[in-house]
């Protein structure tokens, strides 16, 4: 399966979308209304991850839907995928209290 994108550019002030789609037309919808930072696809393109800038990362699995989502609570900066399928987020994390 592929993940086609669709971009929509914003009007007047309003900010451009993106839907995503896989092969058999199912839509991958984030739950944050907040803006999306990064689209990720694993080596296999079974998984999609998505990073919002809200700090929640959903990982969906094409054909089947949301596999997971949690919120982060210091902002990640990049997310990769290893070659194994393995979703590595990256970021600036607030140190626990000593």
């Amino acid at each position: 399966m592929a993940v086609q994108p669709t971009v929509a550019s914003g009007d007047g002030g309003s900010a451009a979308t993106v839907a995503s789609f896989d092969t058999a037309g199912h839509e991958l919808v984030p739950a944050s209304i907040a803006e999306i930072g990064e689209v990720l696809s694993s080596p296999d393109a079974k998984l999609i991850a998505i990073m919002l800038a809200d700090g929640m990362i959903e990982l969906h699995e094409l054909g089947k839907g949301l596999r997971w989502r949690t919120t982060i609570k210091d902002r990640a900066y990049q997310a990769k995928f290893d070659g194994r399928g393995r979703l590595w987020v990256l970021g600036a994390y607030a140190s626990p209290a000593a």
